[in-house]
């Protein structure tokens, strides 16, 4: 998921997250006064979570940097670097990458929140020191050079962080399988409630006169129920044994919340290539 930061415009789209998935926003700063000679140097972008820069003491939700090795610095001025400087007409553009995830106190609803804080380090350029005398008085104009950087914060983008119940991984799936050889697929199913989940798995193969259904035999759960006890983990697996070499159509699965009524896994026909 991408998000673009454009305060420019005055409006900015709500995105959805899932607690515990990632987002990627998408920056550009811009100095307004530089058309009139005002312009800034960047001397460094940071990121901040929203909780520790608002003081939130309910602390529903943290935003953990991913990019950057972990590091909160997302850029550092290098000296004679003309790149970070807004003249009129520059854009400066930065991306960071965070993960979204609810306390576990509150983690039953869902909670509105930012993709951090953008934190800016910038002085304004300096204006060579002109007098000027008007009348037998002297005026002088601005900026002059400043020693010590200003800072202003900037939030990410809104969004809304999703309580999922369920948490899902696509646990084996061999690149390239051969033929007439069993390999298995496998989806790992987390119950992340506190209930027992009924799910209903539904194993859609090929229809035989496509050509596909002939290349694919499959045994397993094809279609019945799971039940999963609370925070329990479990597999659906089912092997596969490839009859024909080259591409081939793997069986569409759906796995679905009866409590929810809502797929918990819903996958299309995806294509493999089978080695002979």
């Amino acid at each position: 998921d991408q998000a673009n930061s454009s305060y420019a415009s005055g409006f900015i789209p709500e995105i959805a997250l899932v607690d515990g998935e990632r987002a990627v926003a998408r920056c550009s700063l811009c100095a307004d006064g530089a058309k009139d000679g005002l312009s800034a140097e960047i001397i460094e972008v940071s990121f901040e979570d929203c909780n520790k820069t608002t003081k939130n003491t309910e602390d529903e939700y943290n935003m953990r940097l991913i990019s950057g090795g972990g590091k909160t610095v997302l850029y550092k001025a290098a000296s004679g670097n003309i790149g970070s400087k807004l003249l009129p007409g520059a854009k400066f553009g930065l991306s960071y990458s965070v993960q979204a995830r609810l306390n576990s106190q509150k983690i039953n609803k869902s909670v509105k929140g930012h993709l951090g804080v953008v934190c800016v380090k910038w002085l304004p350029i300096a204006i060579p020191e002109v007098a000027t005398s008007v009348e037998g008085q002297f005026f002088r104009h601005g900026p002059l050079v400043i020693h010590d950087a200003s800072v202003i914060r900037f939030r990410g983008p809104p969004c809304l962080i999703e309580h999922a119940p369920f948490e899902t991984n696509l646990d084996a799936l061999p690149p390239c399988p051969r033929l007439a050889s069993p390999f298995e697929i496998s989806y790992q199913i987390k119950n992340k409630t506190g209930l027992h989940q009924k799910l209903q798995v539904a194993v859609e193969e090929s229809e035989p006169g496509d050509g596909k259904g002939e290349r694919l035999l499959i045994s397993g759960l094809v279609n019945g129920d799971i039940c999963l006890a609370p925070f329990e983990t479990q597999n659906v697996t089912y092997t596969a044994l490839a009859t024909r070499a080259g591409k081939t159509g793997l069986p569409a699965i759906s796995v679905a919340s009866v409590r929810y009524k809502a797929w918990v896994i819903k996958e299309g026909s995806n294509e493999i290539f089978v080695l002979p």
